[in-house]
């Protein structure tokens, strides 16, 4: 059910809303590579995160939905299967821990933001 999922939504980002933010720059251009780096680490799941991109200026929750929205269109682009809906195929230039980071940037972006890229296909 949707409210409950946003009830649930609602109380994790009160709970991590409780620690100082993370600020992350990345290049737009290498924003996959960039994105997927930073979300290696578990613990940013415990985290707000607040986004630049460098050379650019900009701030608040937009960038953020920004920075999602190019991480989406560049990593569809790179590494699905589609053309308006996406398959999340085994790609060899992929290690494991970059799909489970990819994994904490879908969470996190629906956490932040209450967005999910529908563009990925329902398996």
């Amino acid at each position: 059910d949707l409210d409950e999922l946003e009830r649930k939504r609602c109380f994790m980002l009160n709970k991590i809303s409780k620690q100082s933010p993370k600020l992350i720059t990345v290049h737009r251009q290498q924003v996959v590579d960039e994105l997927l780096e930073v979300y290696k680490d578990e613990n940013i799941l415990s985290n707000t995160l607040m986004a630049e991109f460098h050379g650019e200026s900009g701030s608040g929750d937009g960038v953020l939905r920004d920075l999602y929205a190019a991480f989406g269109d560049s990593f569809t682009s790179r590494y699905c299967e589609g053309s308006s809906q996406f398959i999340l195929k085994v790609h060899p230039s992929l290690t494991e821990a970059d799909y489970y980071a990819v994994g904490r940037i879908i969470t996190h972006q629906f956490m932040l933001t209450g967005t999910f890229p529908v563009n990925i296909c329902e398996m």
